[in-house]
């Protein structure tokens, strides 16, 4: 199993613009992470600091906020992580989940689920 890479559209604040992104599928991030001049041009405001444990066991410390994401025609208001510029932009497990995507990762593809009500 390899990694890949997936087209996410990160909407304006204000819905009049967007931009699109190719985001490193990455199942182990819990947010998504973009670069934070793309959220600054957008007019994503910045909220709190989160803190994260990386595989290294190092803590890191991200400026977060929400924005509305659009993966595979599915779009969905998640909270986005302000990651220095020249970062590779990283698609998490929580824009999944609420986008409804499965990741396969023999094939390279993010598929559709059932979701569950209950």
């Amino acid at each position: 199993m390899g990694t890949f890479n997936w087209p996410v559209t990160v909407t304006s604040a204000d819905g009049a613009r967007r931009e699109t992104v190719e985001a490193l599928v990455d199942t182990g991030a819990s947010y998504t992470s973009l670069p934070a001049a793309l959220l600054e041009r957008l007019g994503i405001e910045r909220g709190p600091q989160l803190d994260f444990t990386l595989a290294d066991g190092s803590v890191l410390w991200e400026e977060s906020g929400e924005a509305r994401l659009r993966v595979s025609g599915v779009s969905a208001t998640c909270i986005v992580l302000f990651a220095e510029d020249d970062l590779l932009p990283l698609l998490g497990a929580d824009t999944l989940e609420k986008v409804g995507m499965l990741v396969n990762p023999v094939h390279e593809l993010l598929m559709p689920v059932w979701m569950l009500w209950s």
